[in-house]
C-alpha cells in the first residue's frame, strides 16, 4: 500500500500536538490543569475542555501512536475531502468523542460514588471488593491483608484504614483528566471504512491484505471489549475511542444529508 504525501492540515495538526507535548513535558507548563477533559462534576471542569483535551497526550508513546495514525490514515481523507472538510471532521469527531466519554464517565463516577458510600456506611470486605471492582484499581500492597485478619480483633481498624484509602482513591479518579487525539484517530478510521470500505491495507504482522471495513470493525470490537471488561490499571479511555468512531459514522451518514437538504 503506497501512502500519500504529508498533507497541510495533517502536518499542522502534528506540529500542534508535538508542540504542546514539548511545552508541557519539557517546559513543564501545567497544561493538564485546564486543558485535560475533567469529570463534569469536578470543580476543575471547563466546557472548553471538550475541545482542548484532544491536543494533549499523557506520554511519548501515546503521542507517537496517535500521530502515526494521523499521518498514515488522515492524509487519505484530507486528499479525498480537502483541508476544510477534513479539519471540520477531525474537530467534530474529537469533540463528540469527549462528549460520549463524559456521558459514560458520569455513569461510572455515579456508580463508584455509590459503592464508596456503601462501604463507608457499612465497612465490610464484600463492599470493599465492590468498590475495588468499580474503580478497576488493585489495592496497594500495604492494604492487601487476608480475610482472616479482617475478621479478627483488628478488623475494624483495618477497615477504617481502607476507608481513608477509598476516599482518597475516589477523589483521584474524579479529578483525573482525559487527554489525547485517539477519538479523532478512531473517527478517521471509521471515516475511511465508510469512504473506501473495500480498500485493502497491509497491517504488520498479518501477511495478507485486509479490507478497510473489516480492519475497522475488528479494531472497534477490541475497544468495546476493553471498555466493557475493565482490567485493573487500564487508564485508556476506550469509550472516547468508540465515541469518535460513533460520531464519525453519524456525521457521515446523517448530518451531511441534512446539510445538503437545506443548502
Amino acid at each position: 500500500m503506497q501512502f500519500p504525501p504529508l498533507t497541510p492540515i495533517v502536518r499542522n495538526l502534528i506540529l500542534i500536538h508535538v508542540g504542546l507535548y514539548m511545552a508541557e513535558h519539557l517546559l513543564h507548563l501545567p497544561l493538564h490543569d485546564w486543558m485535560a477533559l475533567k469529570f463534569v462534576g469536578a470543580e476543575t471542569f471547563l466546557p472548553t475542555q471538550f475541545f482542548s483535551y484532544m491536543f494533549l497526550h499523557a506520554n511519548l508513546g501515546h503521542l507517537f501512536s496517535n500521530m502515526l495514525g494521523l499521518f498514515f490514515l488522515g492524509t487519505f481523507l484530507e486528499m479525498i475531502w480537502g483541508p476544510k472538510r477534513f479539519l471540520t471532521f477531525y474537530l467534530i469527531t474529537g469533540i463528540g468523542a469527549g462528549i460520549v466519554y463524559s456521558i459514560v464517565r458520569y455513569i461510572e463516577i455515579y456508580q463508584i460514588a455509590e459503592a464508596l458510600q456503601r462501604f463507608l456506611s457499612e465497612p465490610s470486605y464484600e463492599y470493599l471488593l465492590g468498590f475495588e471492582r468499580k474503580i478497576a484499581v488493585n489495592l496497594p500492597l500495604e492494604y492487601q491483608i487476608s480475610i482472616q485478619e479482617l475478621e479478627g480483633a483488628n478488623g475494624t481498624i483495618y477497615l477504617q484504614q481502607y476507608g481513608a484509602w477509598a476516599e482518597g482513591t475516589y477523589q483521584a479518579v474524579v479529578n483525573t483528566g482525559c487527554v489525547g487525539a485517539s477519538g479523532c484517530i478512531f473517527g478517521i478510521l471509521a471515516g475511511l471504512a465508510l469512504v473506501m470500505p473495500d480498500r485493502e491495507i497491509l497491517i504488520f504482522p498479518i501477511p495478507f491484505p485486509i479490507k478497510m471495513k473489516y480492519f475497522a470493525i475488528f479494531y472497534f470490537l477490541i475497544e468495546l471489549k476493553s471498555g466493557v471488561i475493565r482490567v485493573p490499571g487500564d487508564n485508556v479511555a476506550h469509550y472516547a475511542h468508540l465515541g469518535g468512531a460513533l460520531v464519525a459514522f453519524l456525521y457521515l451518514r446523517y448530518w451531511e444529508r441534512i446539510r445538503k437538504l437545506f443548502s
